[in-house]
């Protein structure tokens, strides 16, 4: 039986700012076994972009009107261990604060923080589970923040509204895997994935939609399926050493990378 109600596939975007409307942010949505639906903000115009801040308001909308619901984005959720080191962090959510202070993109651009920010890293710093989808799908480091294909501006523009959503929703939300590998019965959960490890399993689809639109609805349709097909729980719960457990605890993890 499917654990979750709800399934959300975020195909993410950090440019420009968080309240500007942006072309590649798509979000699409199912219910059940029912088809993953984009979905738009409340508009008049039904091709109406979506603002960053508009994403983080309809991820907690969906948290407390539709339970349990699984929410997968593609960008990361922390930065390498290295950085923790770096700056002496210790904890996810020590990270988050101070994250906040040094990258305030709830409020502006990366690009408007980018030069002498103290808190930059190199692009050859890479979180384990990045180093372990390389071999699978050519992952890229969060500090490479310019070219095509990178989730750096991702990651800097989106970590600021994970930690306003962790803040308003701690009772709700189960941020995989920082509060642990298993996910109570009945919760929701949001969770970093990576679209390419699962186009494979689409190969044979026709698409009549946009990359960003195709990432998000793969996202969703592989979310759906895998929950329905009892997959899910082995992907929730991989088995990984001692070591890379401790890593995951405050670097984070991609949805299907062993």
């Amino acid at each position: 039986m499917a654990r979750f109600k709800h399934y959300i596939g975020i195909d993410y975007s950090g440019a420009r700012g968080p309240d500007n409307r942006l072309r590649g942010l798509k979000i699409y949505r199912s219910h059940q076994s029912g088809p993953a639906l984009k979905q738009v903000p409340l508009s008049d115009n039904p091709s109406w972009n979506w603002t960053r801040r508009e994403v983080a308001e309809f991820i907690e909308e969906s948290v407390h009107s539709s339970s349990p619901v699984i929410i997968g984005i593609d960008h990361a959720f922390s930065l390498p261990n290295s950085y923790f080191q770096r700056h002496s962090i210790n904890s996810w959510d020590e990270f988050l604060d101070d994250f906040v202070k040094h990258w305030p993109t709830d409020s502006r651009s990366v690009e408007s923080l980018r030069n002498s920010n103290e808190r930059a890293g190199d692009r050859s710093e890479f979180r384990l589970t990045e180093r372990r989808a390389e071999t699978l799908g050519k992952a890229k480091s969060v500090f490479q923040l310019d070219g095509q294909g990178t989730v750096g501006k991702s990651t800097h523009s989106g970590i600021p509204f994970l930690r306003s959503l962790r803040r308003n929703n701690r009772t709700k939300l189960h941020f995989w895997p920082f509060d642990g590998w298993q996910i109570s019965p009945g919760s929701s959960v949001i969770l970093e994935v990576y679209p390419r490890l699962f186009l494979e399993n689409y190969k044979t689809e026709s698409w009549d939609v946009t990359q960003d639109e195709r990432d998000a609805r793969v996202v969703t349709n592989f979310l759906s399926d895998s929950d329905r097909s009892g997959h899910l729980e082995g992907l929730l719960t991989p088995d990984l050493s001692d070591v890379a457990n401790n890593l995951a605890k405050i670097e984070g993890w991609i949805l299907g990378v062993q």
